[in-house]
């Protein structure tokens, strides 16, 4: 049943927001059902200390058991107590934190109540009725809750009426590396190098072992700059309207033909977009996202493999230019269940390529699932899936095939470490693994299997010392194999060790919604991390074996000199590695620094 709302005039008593959360704290877990229909049958009588919250206590201890029906009584208790800002920023939250599909939650809705608090604010203060009680809590955490609202879309470029509230953003992400690797690659450095010396070296190519000058050749530094940029609205209630912009420069990237493996090409990339994107509230407690956009997209590379006649058998191995056009389209949907949640997606993009020296279209499918036994505290379990498949049709110039498909499954359990084992220094762990696959058709006949199982272990924060900050340590162990279905030889499996240890030089996210006002800019947090890790060949070419060590500045800074000071990040960082087999050093450096996203 729904409790009859009463008059305004008993509506004006103003009552503590955080009372709501204390009270239903109060139950314990396993009586929150029990608990809940007992108060909808006999709520509280009116001489008792928790009548003015009946409605909203209903609502946390039905968010505590993902029952949908909290946004109703969190609603009706608004109508109950309309003055009270706290009401409206603890259902924003509600709605930003647990509900939705895509991170953000609801967002609209979300900012429609952080604005409504913020309003009833300035109404109490007019009325000199503001600083009673828990007000300035209250008003640090709505500003802890812009800020969370908003730190994904980048800086405030445009304000609504008020002149309070961002309506546009900019956001921006430059990275530069000159690594072994490129980005967005999963099987990378070793990997990749020994599947190209391998291919290179196979009976349909050289039919010989490679020298040690081409195997040098193929172990070699990628300078890599990539900035993606992103101009987003957000008009009415529309979550996202976004217009972006992506250059992608891999310099030595492929190689050109791998009868010659020291032929090394550059790849040159340029992306257009445009995307809208917006949430709906469902029936029975479901979220929905959607999203579609398009791309135009400018690449400039070689043509590998391409065959035919005349002109176009002169263009292998050459930089050519190549226009895609890429349709893209994403539903998600997601649901509260108890303490938990879970997230399903799907995406579907149709890519044209126009002259398509190696592609004529490629239709992509991918899909993901995410299950969380608790969105917050100790005892959490995460389950990941994730699959691609990619269904390419040939062109013209190279009648074949080169489908792929990949899944990826990840189990992470976060836990509460034992006293026993560190005291009171240690506030959480974490344990974790997964398996991924990717199997490639190249060629219309030839089935490349990459697969790799990892694990690991993540201690966070540990305390050593009172006079030190917190440290962390995360170690992960992955073992690879690759093997080639018509050509044994081209098999090969590895393995990989790495540990990172980190020290928080500076730990203050509060800096980032309360920030002190003495500086432009203000440090939340600025992490001195150490990675190291090794890489060993079990079965194949042994020349890539490696060790690497580094040495990286990780920092959340905040601007404050903006109507919305804004977020921003940054990385600077440096690595040794060697590949001592074939007595190769690289010293690599790598920058990052950006906002939004």
């Amino acid at each position: 049943m729904l409790f009859a709302l009463p008059t305004l005039a008993s509506a004006a008593e103003r009552i503590d927001p955080y009372a709501c959360a204390w009270f239903a704290g109060k139950v314990p877990s396993s009586e929150y059902e029990a608990e809940i229909e007992r108060r909808l049958v006999t709520p509280p009588a009116q001489d008792d200390v928790e009548y003015p919250y009946r409605l909203c206590i209903l609502a946390e201890l039905m968010k505590r058991t993902g029952d949908p029906r909290a946004a109703t009584y969190y609603e009706q208790a608004i109508q109950l107590h309309p003055e009270e800002p706290g009401l409206e920023l603890i259902y924003g939250d509600y709605l930003q934190w647990l509900r939705g599909v895509r991170s953000g939650g609801l967002v609209m809705e979300a900012k429609e109540h952080y604005q409504r608090a913020r309003e009833k604010i300035s109404n109490l203060k007019a009325q000199e009725r503001w600083g009673a009680r828990k007000d300035a809590q209250t008003s640090d955490d709505l500003k802890k809750s812009l800020f969370y609202s908003n730190r994904a879309n980048g800086i405030g470029l445009s304000f609504s009426g008020d002149g309070k509230d961002p309506v546009a953003f900019f956001s921006t992400i430059t990275e530069s590396r000159n690594d072994t690797v490129a980005f967005d690659y999963q099987w990378v450095d070793s990997r990749a190098f020994t599947s190209e010396a391998l291919y290179s070296q196979s009976s349909i190519k050289l039919n010989r072992m490679l020298s040690r000058d081409e195997l040098r050749a193929i172990a070699r530094q990628k300078l890599s700059v990539v900035t993606s940029n992103r101009l987003r609205f957000q008009p009415g209630k529309i979550r996202a309207i976004d217009f972006t912009y992506r250059y992608l420069r891999f310099n030595d990237a492929k190689i050109a033909d791998f009868s010659d493996p020291t032929r090394i090409i550059n790849d040159v990339g340029h992306e257009y977009g445009l995307s809208i994107s917006d949430d709906f509230r469902l029936p029975h407690g479901f979220d929905l996202f959607v999203q579609g956009g398009v791309k135009f997209i400018r690449r400039t590379t070689s043509a590998e493999l391409v065959q035919g006649v005349g002109s176009i058998v002169e263009q292998i191995g050459t930089r050519t230019k190549e226009d895609a056009l890429l349709y893209d389209a994403t539903v998600g949907i997601s649901r509260l269940i108890g303490e938990g949640k879970i997230v399903g997606e799907f995406q579907y993009s149709h890519q044209m390529w126009d002259p398509g020296f190696n592609w004529d279209n490629i239709n992509t499918y991918k899909g993901s699932l995410v299950y969380q036994s608790r969105l917050f505290g100790p005892h959490r379990l995460i389950l990941n899936g994730y699959f691609v498949l990619q269904d390419v049709n040939p062109s013209r110039f190279y009648p074949s095939n080169d489908n792929m498909q990949a899944i990826v499954a990840q189990a992470t359990y976060v836990f509460p470490v034992p006293k026993l084992l560190f005291g009171n220094s240690l506030r959480e762990g974490e344990v974790f693994g997964g398996y991924i696959e990717q199997v490639t058709l190249v060629g219309s006949q030839n089935e490349v299997r990459k697969e790799e199982f990892f694990g690991g272990l993540a201690f966070r924060r540990i305390q050593i010392s009172p006079s030190l900050n917190p440290f962390d340590v995360v170690y992960r162990s992955s073992y690879y194999n690759s093997g080639v279905k018509e050509d044994s030889s081209q098999d090969h499996t590895q393995w990989r060790n790495q540990i990172t240890f980190g020290y928080r030089l500076i730990d203050n996210p509060e800096v980032q919604w309360l920030p002190s006002g003495r500086n432009a800019i203000e440090a939340a947090r600025l992490d001195l991390q150490i990675p190291v890790r090794h890489d060993s060949s079990v079965e194949g070419l042994r020349d890539f074996a490696n060790y690497r060590a580094g040495l990286e500045l990780r920092g959340d800074f905040l601007f404050t000199q903006t109507p919305a000071p804004f977020p921003f990040y940054g990385t600077i960082g440096y690595a040794f590695e060697r590949l001592y087999h074939l007595k190769e050093n690289y010293h690599i450096f790598l920058f990052r620094l950006g906002t939004g996203f």
